[in-house]
């Protein structure tokens, strides 16, 4: 799955990005400011919940196939201001082994994602974490 291709996304203009150290990013558009003409927090929201995805769907290629994953809970912390385009990075926090196995096991897992976005000169403009509720797809009853 592509996350950039999720409808919200592809609208508001999610991208892959294009500095090797981040996974996506989203170019500054004036329908994407607030009212002191800096990114909106939904804008940046938005981005770090899509990364947090990318980063879910990329530690689990094998298994997210067979799963449903949904946001359970997120927790954002801004810390400045969003100047420009931004760009965000993320990384699993927690026992891969252990999830998997959760999965396999109980036939769900809780997992724990945390995501940084930084503008484009490097200042990080808002950090979040999220909780992923992953389950097995139930079998369809024909």
């Amino acid at each position: 799955m592509d996350v950039t291709a999720i409808p919200f996304n592809h609208f508001i203009g999610i991208e892959h990005s294009d500095k090797p150290e981040y996974l996506l990013m989203l170019r500054r558009s004036p329908n994407l400011l607030n009212h002191l003409g800096t990114m909106h927090a939904s804008a940046q929201s938005a981005l770090a919940e899509a990364t947090s995805g990318v980063c879910l769907l990329s530690s689990f290629k094998e298994q997210i196939a067979s799963t449903v994953a949904v946001v359970r809970r997120c927790d954002m912390k801004f810390s400045k201001p969003a100047q420009g385009s931004l760009y965000a990075s993320a990384r699993l926090d927690g026992d891969r082994a252990q999830i998997v196995a959760d999965v396999e096991g109980k036939g769900r897992a809780l997992i724990h994602i945390e995501v940084e976005v930084h503008d484009a000169e490097g200042n990080r403009t808002m950090s979040a974490s999220f909780d992923w509720f992953v389950s097995l797809r139930s079998p369809r009853v024909s």
